[in-house]
C-alpha cells in the first residue's frame, strides 16, 4: 500500500498534521492498552503482532497527509486484532501471506483505514482505497460474504480506535 516519494535534493519535506486525523491517532495511542508506534521506520508499513508494533514509514515519504494517515490508519486497523483488542483470526491465527485469512485480514484493515479516513474528512485517498480492496478481493473470489463480513469487521475496528481501544457499547438500535 505504501508507495515512497522519489527522495528530492536531499530537502525535507514539509507535513502538515490533519487535525481531525490525528486526534483520531492519539486517542488510540493514548487509550487503553495501545500498540507500539513508530512513524520513522524505513520504508515500510506494517503491523508486528508478536511485537504488538505499528512501524510506518516517517510522514515526509508519503504524497501527502492523506496517504500517510490511510497507511496508518491501515496499519492500526491490523492492531486491533491483537488477542487483546478485537481478536480477528487474521491477527491471532496468523496462517501466512496471501492465504483466504491474510486477505480477508487486510480487506479488514483497508475498510478500517477507509472509515476513519471518511471520519476525519480525508478524501483524496479513495481511488488508492478502491484499488487495494480490489486487489485483495480477487485473492478472495467465491466468497460472497466475505465483503461484507470484512466491511463489518473493519467498521467495529474503526469504533474501537474512535473510542480510545475500549469495545463501543452499542444500543439495539445501533445494532
Amino acid at each position: 500500500k505504501f508507495q515512497p516519494v522519489p527522495d528530492g535534493e536531499g530537502e525535507e519535506a514539509e507535513f502538515t498534521p490533519d487535525e481531525a486525523a490525528e486526534a483520531i491517532v492519539q486517542g488510540y495511542l493514548k487509550g487503553a492498552n495501545p500498540p507500539s508506534f513508530k512513524a520513522n521506520g524505513g520504508d515500510r508499513a506494517f503491523y508486528s503482532p508478536p511485537a504488538d508494533s505499528v512501524t510506518v514509514p516517517k510522514a515526509t515519504s508519503f504524497e501527502g497527509p492523506g496517504e500517510y494517515y490511510s497507511t496508518v490508519f491501515h496499519e492500526l486497523g491490523h492492531s486491533t486484532g491483537a488477542a487483546q483488542r478485537l481478536k480477528r483470526p487474521g491477527i491471532v491465527d496468523f496462517n501466512g501471506f496471501g492465504s483466504h485469512q491474510y486477505s480477508k485480514e487486510e480487506l479488514v484493515a483497508e475498510f478500517t483505514a477507509c472509515f476513519l479516513c471518511a471520519d476525519a474528512g480525508i478524501e483524496d485517498t479513495r481511488e488508492n482505497s478502491a484499488a487495494y480492496l480490489k486487489n485483495w478481493a480477487k485473492v478472495i473470489k467465491g466468497d460472497r460474504k466475505l465483503i461484507i463480513q470484512a466491511a463489518s469487521q473493519g467498521k467495529n475496528a474503526a469504533a474501537f480506535i474512535q473510542n480510545g481501544g475500549v469495545k463501543p457499547q452499542y444500543t439495539a438500535e445501533a445494532a
